[in-house]
């Protein structure tokens, strides 16, 4: 009898720390793997909408190819599917999907007429996201599909990807 008690007792202080944890509501973070991809620089900013809604803002400063550099700005909205893992998440925690839509503009030096040529890039797509955080510490897988929806572009390719996005939450 004592056993039993002591294992609800333990799981009612587990559930209950569960509960009482701090639901980050914000996160910053960079994803390494497009740093190795030859981006200079790239950051996302998301901030909890609602209980299960987030939205994502990100800036990236590409340099793809020799003498081109591109700047691309995108926005994601995210739904959080609590109900698919019953594990207990609040905040920016657990399995995300959601649209998003990237706007790019890019410059290069053109070798042929010396002049510099200027190109805009327009995508929209979706993410699969699973993010944990431990003391602030944000890890997160990502996978992402996009389609242009530009007909002449420097970069009108089919998009997609892996990453994981690194960063704080609060």
């Amino acid at each position: 009898m004592k056993k039993l008690v002591l294992v609800v007792l333990l799981a009612v202080v587990f559930s209950a720390s569960a509960r009482l944890e701090a639901a980050y509501t914000k996160a910053v973070a960079t994803d390494p793997v497009n740093l190795l991809q030859n981006d200079l620089f790239n950051i996302t900013y998301e901030t909890l909408v609602s209980s299960n809604n987030s939205f994502l803002f990100g800036f990236t400063l590409d340099n793809n190819y020799e003498n081109v550099v591109g700047y691309t700005f995108e926005a994601n909205y995210r739904w959080y599917l609590r109900d698919v893992f019953p594990v207990a998440t609040s905040g920016l925690k657990g399995l995300s999907v959601g649209p998003y839509g990237i706007l790019g503009l890019y410059s290069w030096d053109n070798p042929v007429n010396h002049e510099t040529s200027n190109d805009f890039y327009f995508a929209v797509g979706g993410s699969i996201e699973y993010k944990w955080i431990w003391g602030g510490f944000q890890v997160e897988p990502i996978l992402s599909v996009g389609i242009p929806l530009v007909k002449e572009s420097y970069a009108k390719k089919f998009r997609w990807g892996l990453g994981v996005s690194l960063g704080y939450a609060w």
